[in-house]
């Protein structure tokens, strides 16, 4: 997202997520590396539903793709984040979340 000049869509970026998959691939990174320590479901993984944040996108070329998230999302935060924010892109960047539940 701080680099949206650079790369302005997923199109853009795909290559260095390929760079980054390739140098992996050829290292030796040993089995620590692969380890999956965690072995429970997807909605485990979020062990405090109380200080999720969603997070929207805002810059989508197809708008109507970008409403498309944002109802998905909005339908995700009323069946599992009751209450939680949903915040845009843009505003989740110019918040400091380290020490703050983001409310």
């Amino acid at each position: 997202e701080k680099q949206r000049d650079r790369y302005p869509t997923f199109v853009d970026f795909y290559p260095e997520l390929v760079s980054v998959f390739r140098g992996l691939s050829e290292k030796h990174l040993g089995q620590d590396f692969y380890a999956i320590p965690f072995k429970g479901t997807i909605n485990a993984a979020v062990v405090d539903r109380t200080s999720a944040i969603l997070v929207v996108p805002t810059n989508e070329k197809d708008k109507r793709v970008q409403e498309k998230i944002h109802s998905f999302v909005g339908n995700i935060q009323k069946r599992f984040f009751k209450g939680r924010p949903i915040l845009t892109d843009k505003e989740a960047l110019q918040k400091d979340f380290r020490d703050t539940r983001a409310d």
